[in-house]
């Protein structure tokens, strides 16, 4: 018998999930223990950006095109325009 990635993939994938090994992980990633109470306190504590934090940020840009004598600068909408104005473009 002769397969083909698809169909080679496909029964892989229903051996797996068949097995057990699937449901498994699942359930083992919602246990709440005491390894993953650290990770929920990683962002206590921390303040947001505030408008002067995104003002220095496009001053020092400013600065740096000034003395390297750069007219122009792309940003395109992802990171690096919400690095610098705090603004992301958002799929519809």
């Amino acid at each position: 018998m002769k397969y083909d990635r698809r169909s080679f993939v496909r029964t892989g994938g229903f051996s797996l999930v068949f097995s057990g090994m699937v449901p498994a992980f699942i359930q083992s990633c919602q246990k709440k223990g005491p390894e993953n109470n650290a990770l929920e306190d990683l962002t206590a504590g921390i303040q947001a950006l505030s408008d002067q934090d995104y003002i220095s940020r496009q001053e020092k840009v400013r600065k740096l095109m000034a003395e390297r004598k750069i007219d122009a600068l792309w940003i395109e909408g992802g990171v690096n325009l919400k690095y610098f104005f705090r603004c992301q473009l958002v799929d519809k």
